[in-house]
């Protein structure tokens, strides 16, 4: 692999951690960026009936975001080539078959899933969840599993739009949307509200997260 400015970025998704391959400093996360500076907070799991609860629906959501990740990849909204049937529970299945009918009812045609990028300018990486075309437009997208969308999605998107946007300059994102799947098996599509200035207020938590970190 040819190593470039924007790859030179490694990624541990064991610990979660961003690291700069040539001079091996860590890199914050956007997601990490968001909770420090308090805009969204960190899951509380534990042995308590709301930790178990919050535990497995973020199982729930890897295992979603994997299969539908290689779906995008394989190109295919059709699960029985290309996955075991032990892949699939009924913790899960549903919210498969809502990205099966995004896929066949939206167009949506993938360019890019799972994409590690970074922004040297503010310092922050990140991993966007799909990048593709939805009829004339160059979307990018963050799958969602919870009950609701979370407001600082809009700022998560807005990070990975620019991070996208930076390396691909002739080629640049028109619109941001979090995908909702549904336990019922439907889908909703929304589009970023603020996707014309929500990257000022992600950059403003960066500079809140420099200064906690600031030594003095």
């Amino acid at each position: 692999m040819v190593v470039t400015e924007e790859n030179i970025i490694e990624f541990d998704p064991v610990r979660h951690v961003y690291t700069h391959v040539e001079t091996g400093r860590r890199i914050p996360s956007v997601t990490e960026i968001l909770r420090v500076t308090g805009i969204r907070q960190a899951p509380v799991t534990g042995n308590s009936k709301q930790g178990r609860a919050v535990a497995a629906a973020l199982k729930r959501g890897s295992e979603v975001h994997r299969i539908t990740r290689e779906l995008d990849e394989a190109g295919s909204e059709d699960v029985d080539d290309e996955f075991d049937p032990a892949d699939f529970s009924i913790e899960n299945i549903n919210y498969v078959s809502a990205y099966q009918r995004f896929l066949s009812t939206s167009g949506y045609v993938p360019i890019a899933w799972e994409k590690i990028s970074w922004l040297p300018d503010y310092n922050v990486a990140g991993r966007m969840d799909m990048v593709g075309w939805l009829g004339a437009k160059r979307i990018l997208g963050d799958r969602k599993t919870g009950l609701a969308v979370h407001k600082s999605t809009w700022l998560q998107l807005s990070a990975y739009r620019a991070m996208w946007d930076r390396w691909n300059p002739t080629e640049k994102i028109d619109q941001t949307y979090a995908l909702l799947l549904k336990n019922d098996m439907t889908f909703q599509l929304i589009p970023n509200p603020i996707d014309d200035g929500a990257f000022a207020f992600f950059a403003g938590a960066v500079w809140v997260h420099r200064w906690q970190h600031l030594v003095l």
